[in-house]
């Protein structure tokens, strides 16, 4: 029995995040001022939370129609993809063209 396939399209885009120096103002104790290590930890947390309220561009860069098998297309349909992944999904689709 053939194996189904089916058609998914791999797409690539870029999203950048802004947050503002100057939106990083807090009030601290002077013994979490003078420790380096609790600062940085507190800056990374507040620029992480601030970053669902941040400005974000979004760029939508290629999209690539690929025939693939069921199970490759369970496994990563909806998620995102490493490059190796992105290369076997392209070389299952090449393997694919010719079997439609």
């Amino acid at each position: 029995m053939a194996e189904v396939k089916v058609e998914r399209v791999l797409v690539q885009g870029s999203v950048t995040f802004t947050v503002s120096c100057n939106d990083l103002i807090g009030l601290v104790t002077p013994e979490q001022a003078a420790d380096e290590e609790f600062m940085r930890e507190w800056f990374a947390d507040k620029a992480a939370k601030m970053i669902d309220l941040a400005n974000e561009d979004v760029y939508y860069e290629n999209e690539v129609p690929v025939l693939v098998n069921e199970a490759t297309a369970q496994k990563f349909t909806g998620k995102i993809i490493t490059s190796d992944d992105w290369k076997a999904i392209r070389a299952e689709h090449k393997a694919n063209e010719g079997s439609v």
